[in-house]
């Protein structure tokens, strides 16, 4: 019984070979995705024999195939993701007593505490005590509460 489609890729010189690897290498993952594609289709190829030609990822090819077949953009389009998201949105409780923390210093004419001091005191409080960030995550969190940026992240000249 013979297969469909054989094992032997078509025959193309090394110098093709190499400029198609530069060109997909050059492109965005989307765009790369749309080019390799139109070359499975172009030269006739699998994805394992444009795996053996090229050194593409043959499982990644397939995944591309299988989404055009079915309409889908690619399935690990990421461009929705939110990222993980911030301590302070996560623990409204352990924000507000940040605040609390700076206010008093401004208003009483102190100097900061200190994240270390901020991290104790946190511990010690039931309504925080459960999940306490860390020193570091503290220390980041009055710096972006004490001198907010714009929210495009664009420092104003």
């Amino acid at each position: 019984m013979e297969d469909s489609e054989s094992d032997d890729p078509p025959k193309l010189t090394s110098d093709i070979i190499e400029k198609v690897r530069a060109k997909a290498k050059s492109l965005n993952p989307e765009k790369r995705r749309a080019f390799q594609l139109k070359l499975l289709d172009e030269c006739n190829l699998s994805p394992r024999q444009a795996e053996r030609l090229f050194g593409w990822g043959r499982a990644a090819l397939e995944k591309a195939l299988e989404a055009r077949r079915e309409g889908d953009s690619y399935p690990d389009d990421r461009r929705g993701h939110s990222g993980r998201r911030r301590t302070e949105r996560n623990y409204p409780n352990i924000r507000e007593a940040i605040i609390i923390h700076l206010l008093k210093a401004r208003i009483f004419n102190v100097p900061l505490p200190t994240a270390s001091d901020i991290h104790n005191q946190l511990i010690t409080d039931p309504k925080t005590r459960e999940h306490v960030p860390t020193i570091r995550t503290i220390r980041t969190m009055m710096a972006r509460l004490n001198n907010p940026r714009p929210s495009n992240n664009r420092r104003k000249k």
